[in-house]
């Protein structure tokens, strides 16, 4: 306060109630920091994935057929890596029927948000299958942010081509998310 620290020990002992041991706390919160981190990162990649879908859509008046194919291709690109928030489908990675989508970066957001739910109700070690499921989920993250880069890499520098040779603006993308430590 008013630009002066202030410092007092402090003593943090389990709840008397819990059976769980110092190492399943520590594992718990190990858990739970890796769920945050798929968090920021889903949502980081959406946020990119989400600018360059806009300066795609700020692209689409084009009289050029082949300009506007690769338009469409590049937006329905980035809306399979990125998904959706406005779409309100597929937030769990389940689309409609019961199947199973692709998973994208907002549909693996919600995923580690509900495994931390999960996971945070109470003092305890994780279960096998809550350490089964991150890992998928993490899995999934990696293939998802590659599928990413490529589009970043490759189908970015290909519509800017196009654009450029039709006169108009280059779009841009960032990529700057990396997979996480499974």
């Amino acid at each position: 306060m008013d630009g002066k620290r202030y410092e007092q020990k402090a003593v943090v002992t389990n709840d008397p109630r819990s059976p769980a041991s110092l190492a399943d706390v520590r594992a718990q919160v190990a858990l739970a920091r890796k769920l945050q981190d798929g968090m920021r990162i889903t949502w980081d990649a959406y946020q990119q994935a989400n600018a360059l879908r806009t300066a795609v859509a700020a692209t689409q008046d084009t009289k050029d057929a082949e300009l506007a194919k690769a338009i469409t291709t590049l937006r329905a690109k980035v809306d399979s890596v990125g998904g959706n928030a406005e779409g309100g489908r597929g937030f769990g990675g389940f689309g409609g029927r019961g199947g199973r989508t692709p998973p994208n970066f907002f549909s693996l957001n919600g995923r580690f948000a509900s495994q931390l739910g999960t996971h945070d109700n109470g003092d305890h070690a994780p279960t096998e299958a809550m350490l089964q499921t991150y890992a998928a989920s993490c899995r999934d993250l990696g293939t998802t942010i590659t599928s990413w880069q490529a589009i970043v890499a490759k189908d970015v520098p290909a519509l800017n081509a196009l654009l450029e040779k039709n006169g108009r603006k280059p779009v841009t993308a960032t990529a700057g998310v990396a997979p996480p430590k499974c």
